[in-house]
């Protein structure tokens, strides 16, 4: 992780726990961006998804569900 990752991991994370359940806090971030920029986010987070398991990793292997 970059040291600008771990500084925005930092601030995220403890934000993250305090949400109950874990999806109320992605609504709540995803709620101030347009649709367009979603759906990009999300085109985003399934490529790196497919290059995980290409490379042998899965989300799961750094710990993510």
């Amino acid at each position: 992780m970059t040291a600008e990752g771990g500084r925005v991991h930092a601030r995220i994370v403890p934000l993250a726990r305090a949400f109950e359940p874990s999806w109320a806090l992605e609504a709540e971030l995803l709620a101030g961006l347009a649709a367009t920029d979603r759906a990009a986010l999300h085109r985003l987070l399934d490529g790196l998804d497919l290059r995980l398991i290409e490379m042998g990793a899965g989300p799961d292997a750094a710990g993510f569900d």
